[in-house]
């Protein structure tokens, strides 16, 4: 019923003449569908889109909070290593001490070498002592051989979790680029088509209704189709506008070649004036 009533009002426009009634259904019903399928394809990019978008913030807010993680732990690191490093210098102060006292026992050795047969108990003791410190300083060395792999292996593990830190701030750099490149995205979904040579406001606001909304769908459309979508809005359009150049013009600025685009419209320009 409602087919038949808007064929009423569209026969209303074209003399009765020249018209087949089954064949009109058919337009019809073929002008139906592709309005279906435009509303389908539209509903699906503005649902797309933003989840996609959703999607990569997410991630790139949990690349944030990794990246935070990995400072953090790159802080204790440095703080760990430079504590290490302290009682490295403690280690070698003592090391010094045992020295110098090594050289006095030493010195005390040669002074009693006369009354060796008087000293010979406090030899002994002066040789416990000297293996003790002896001791004592294969101990510190070992020490000291541990804290610097230890300091070593620090070294190249906060070398390692900084290379891991970079990697991450230039994978963060690529998320923000392709967010910044999905905003631009968006926005140029939608395209200007008074832009084009012969489209005013109100020729474009019918051709957004048929569903065409970006310069890559109107070159993409024959020139006898954008023919029907005026003539279904108003007849009079197709007298008073010449649609053959719009899908050339709107390849064109689908493509962004601006100047190639003006040029093309002063020679259509050129062609009217003779």
């Amino acid at each position: 019923m409602p087919n038949k009533i808007a064929l009423k009002r569209v026969c209303r426009f074209i003399p009765h003449k020249n018209i087949k009634l089954g064949t009109y259904n058919k337009k019809l019903r073929m002008f139906e569908k592709i309005i279906e399928m435009a509303i389908l394809i539209i509903i699906g990019l503005f649902i797309g889109v933003p989840i996609h978008w959703i999607y990569w913030r997410g991630e790139i807010k949990n690349r944030e909070a990794a990246l935070e993680e990995l400072n953090t732990e790159i802080i204790n690191k440095e703080k760990n290593s430079s504590e290490n490093l302290l009682e490295l210098e403690k280690y070698k102060k003592s090391l010094k001490i045992i020295d110098e006292e090594n050289k006095n026992l030493q010195s005390q050795l040669n002074q009693s070498e006369e009354n060796i047969p008087k000293y010979d108990e406090k030899i002994n003791e002066l040789n416990n002592i000297i293996d003790q410190k002896n001791n004592l300083i294969n101990n510190l060395k070992k020490k000291n051989i541990e804290v610097e792999e230890k300091n070593q292996t620090i070294t190249t593990t906060l070398e390692s979790e900084r290379k891991k830190a970079d990697d991450l701030e230039t994978e963060l750099e690529k998320k923000n680029q392709e967010l910044s490149d999905l905003t631009i995205h968006m926005k140029s979904l939608k395209d200007n088509f008074t832009i084009i040579d012969g489209i005013g406001p109100k020729v474009s606001a019918i051709l957004e209704s048929a569903g065409i909304h970006t310069f890559k769908q109107l070159a993409d459309t024959e020139t006898s189709k954008i023919r029907e979508i005026l003539t279904a809005e108003n007849p009079r359009l197709n007298r008073i506008t010449n649609p053959i150049s719009w899908p050339t013009q709107a390849k064109l600025a689908s493509n962004r070649e601006w100047q190639i685009l003006k040029s093309y419209q002063s020679k259509l320009k050129e062609r009217e004036k003779t």
